[in-house]
């Protein structure tokens, strides 16, 4: 099957990070990520994230994205309105007029520096397929870039905190660490940037480079859970991890 924009997400064929980071939690957590991927529902958070990177990646696509006007919704006229609206968008992207407004006052802080600007110029939303060997096996994978240019890849995130204590924990706990690796060695680019920006006003933005060990580490864990993706394929049988405290 062809991998495309529109079936991407839904495809289980190939191994994205986020399904690492499932297995990662317990070979459970993953057959249930992969038993529901194509019924789970997407988030107002989810559609925010996907809509500010829009914003800033692919300011064309953004314009599609519905706004969704205000309505008293406490009246039985605001909620006929809202529903109306609804029925009318029910197959665009769309957004409330609040989460718009935020949106636009990051996407200028992130476009009043030239620095960030550049950053951001190269190939946006790229699909990227490769092919793992473990143990004779061989492994599909895939990832979807934010960003790449002249052998850099830079990926855009937000987030509640900008301070590099804070943002190295998140690293931690979200697996940035193994996507950094994973995207590096699937896409065969050199170097990988975060850039990162605050949620809250007045949404300042951080640059963080990712050294060799930060790669390397994040190597050898995707590389460890390939292994155990492997087994997972082959029998099911692989269905908690023990660990040594």
């Amino acid at each position: 099957m062809k991998i495309t924009e529109e079936n991407y997400y839904t495809d289980t064929s190939h191994v994205t990070n986020t399904m690492l980071g499932y297995l990662a939690e317990s070979p459970r957590s993953l057959q249930t990520y992969l038993n529901n991927i194509g019924f789970k529902k997407q988030t107002p958070s989810m559609m925010l994230g996907e809509s500010y990177h829009l914003a800033i990646l692919e300011p064309d696509k953004y314009e599609d994205v519905a706004i969704m006007p205000e309505a008293n919704l406490r009246t039985i006229e605001g909620r006929k309105n809202r529903q109306a609206w609804l029925d009318t968008n029910s197959e665009r992207k769309s957004l409330t007029a609040k989460d718009n407004d935020l949106i636009c006052q990051m996407r200028d802080v992130i476009y009043s520096s030239k620095s960030i600007v550049e950053l951001l110029t190269g190939e946006h939303e790229e699909i990227h397929l490769w092919k793992h060997e473990i143990e004779k096996d061989i492994i599909k994978c895939k990832c979807k870039t934010d960003n790449r240019y002249s052998g850099k890849m830079v990926d855009l995130k937000t987030s509640s905190s900008i301070r590099k204590s804070d943002f190295t924990e998140s690293c931690r706990k979200y697996g940035y660490f193994r996507q950094a690796a994973y995207y590096l060695d699937g896409v065969n680019d050199k170097f990988f940037t975060f850039v990162v920006q605050k949620k809250t006003y007045p949404f300042p933005v951080a640059v963080f480079e990712c050294s060799k060990a930060f790669i390397e580490q994040g190597r050898s864990e995707y590389m460890k859970l390939l292994s155990q993706y492997n087994l997972f394929l082959k029998n099911k049988l692989l269905i908690y991890h023990t660990h040594i405290l």
